[in-house]
């Protein structure tokens, strides 16, 4: 994961209010493996590490992102799903069949909604490259972000080709969460 720091001041001049209360705020960046052309049947699901036990993540700013360097892309965003998921279900397959229908609903979390995506692809189909917005949430202590795309059984040619590179990534500040001790 690539964490890169920002001072308080700049954000405080910056006009980022969360910086009275939060951590210094970092880039997370997480990677998922790199798709083999998504075609039916398919699991496609990666997962971050569970927020620490003492700390809650405030994350501003997310956005999936896919890249394909050497195929135009068009991502079905139906099947994509991004959900904030208690550290129980962490490495529980979202589809255990492979197919929308056999979804393991109790394993996918709260879902965050898409408020935007940009799509720009190369006239000449040489690359691809999407990103999909969604709006600032909070990670609880010991939960995890799930990103997972969903099989629609439909066998079509893959919207996600070979070679195409998936990230989740947020600015992540980190608000410690402190409990008052019994004496």
């Amino acid at each position: 994961m690539e964490r890169n720091f920002c001072s308080r001041p700049s954000r405080l001049f910056a006009g980022d209010p969360s910086a009275l209360f939060a951590q210094d705020s970092q880039a997370g960046n997480f990677p998922g493996p790199i798709a083999d052309g998504l075609v039916s049947p398919f699991e496609y699901q990666f997962e971050t590490n569970p927020a620490a036990d003492s700390q809650q993540w405030h994350c501003v700013k997310p956005c999936l992102i896919l890249y394909c360097p050497s195929a135009s892309i068009a991502p079905n965003l139906n099947a994509i799903r991004v959900s904030i998921v208690p550290n129980a279900y962490q490495g529980v397959t979202v589809e255990p069949d492979g197919l929308i229908a056999q979804l393991a609903i109790n394993s996918l979390g709260l879902e965050l909604v898409p408020i935007g995506s940009d799509l720009s692809n190369d006239s000449l189909g040489g690359a691809g490259y999407q990103t999909i917005f969604y709006e600032d949430f909070d990670l609880p202590p010991r939960w995890f972000i799930r990103v997972a795309i969903l099989d629609d059984g439909s066998n079509a040619t893959p919207f996600v080709p070979d070679g195409t590179s998936i990230f989740f990534r947020f600015q992540q500040q980190v608000i410690p969460i402190k409990f008052a001790e019994m004496d």
